[in-house]
């Protein structure tokens, strides 16, 4: 084992979470057979160490994660993973306010669905070899790569130009 080794576990055998720079040796029951599951990058995708603290990107995913840490432990039927609305949220790198508009906030974030699906279609860590979450450095900086910053300004312009029009 190479690098850093975070450890998440509850009712033993049932949840296991780590992520770092290590190999397939290490002898943890992770939730979905393997630390490279959809479920254990999930709850990796919502306990992103590096978020602000105490930011509402936070607090939503700590929820979220809570719940979905019940539901796999068979204490709730309800699985936040296939709500858009609870899925793991990532932090808006730059956005737009205006304080008369319904949608006060036209943020830069990919949309959670996407989100939801990089995680499901790519699962997993370390492909950098660095122990990151596979999605975020594939499919993530692909998503900032090919995409805009003119098109937050569109949105912000056809959401305001509705807004004059009433």
């Amino acid at each position: 084992m190479n690098g850093l080794l975070i450890l998440l576990q509850i009712k033993k055998g049932n949840i296991a979470y780590c992520f770092g720079d290590y190999d397939n040796d290490i002898d943890l029951n992770f939730i979905g057979g393997n630390f490279h599951s959809v479920e254990n990058t999930f709850v990796g995708t919502y306990y992103q160490a590096e978020e602000v603290a105490l930011s509402e990107v936070l607090i939503k995913n700590m929820e979220n994660l809570f719940d979905y840490i019940l539901f796999l432990m068979n204490e709730s039927n309800i699985d936040p993973t296939e709500d858009t609305n609870r899925t793991p949220l990532i932090d808006a790198i730059w956005g737009i306010y205006h304080p008369n508009l319904e949608q006060q906030v036209i943020d830069f974030r990919p949309d959670p669905i996407d989100v939801a699906n990089w995680i499901r279609t790519n699962p997993g860590f370390n492909s950098d070899n660095q122990g990151s979450l596979n999605w975020m450095v594939e499919n993530y900086v692909e998503w900032l790569n090919g995409t805009s910053i003119s098109d937050l300004y569109e949105r912000f312009e056809s959401i305001y130009n509705e807004y004059k029009k009433s």
